[in-house]
């Protein structure tokens, strides 16, 4: 017997390959029509790489180079009435607060001491004044009687307009504290 040539082989192949194919097609029209169109309509469309964007997140390290000044819209300088230490704070930098709300809380020891020292020379001053005002009415009445000469009524106003001076600075000091405290 002759042994088959490689030619041979080759047509035998070809033949088998084809029974295969039109087999494929044959059972697969027979089975559905209407997904055999839509197959054959199939469109490619091609996408160039210019087309193509990738998303990532990262942050953005470069820009544009700017200069000048940032200035806020409105500013205002804060100044407390009183001299202190802080102790507390009550807003953060650059947070929006409205008018009255208190910011910070101050060490009052100083003002309190103040306070407690403007009361006293207040009442110094009053005494003082009390003691100028009864030694002037005195003098008045021995003045009447011959007692004292005119120059001691003189020097005894000149004390009382003093120690009433003294007095309305003493209430002054005093009330302007007390609006703080």
């Amino acid at each position: 017997m002759k042994k088959p040539s490689s030619k041979a082989y080759k047509i035998g192949g070809g033949i088998l390959l084809a029974v295969i194919v039109l087999f494929a097609i044959f059972s697969r029209s027979k089975g559905d029509n209407a997904s055999a169109a839509e197959t054959t309509k199939v469109e490619t469309i091609s996408v160039g790489t210019e087309n193509i964007a990738v998303a990532t997140t990262s942050s953005i390290m470069s820009g544009p180079s700017l200069s000048g000044t940032l200035e806020p819209e409105r500013e205002a300088v804060l100044r407390a009435q009183v001299q202190g230490s802080v102790l507390q704070t009550y807003a953060d930098q650059g947070q929006a607060v409205g008018a009255g709300t208190p910011l910070a809380r101050i060490d009052a020891t100083g003002i309190q001491d103040a306070y407690t020292s403007a009361r006293a020379q207040v009442v110094a001053a009053k005494n003082a004044a009390d003691i100028a005002t009864h030694d002037l009415q005195r003098n008045e009445k021995l003045l009447t009687a011959g007692a004292v000469a005119e120059r001691d009524i003189e020097q005894s106003r000149r004390a009382s307009i003093a120690a009433q001076a003294v007095l309305q600075d003493a209430n002054s000091r005093r009330d302007a504290l007390t609006s703080v405290n």
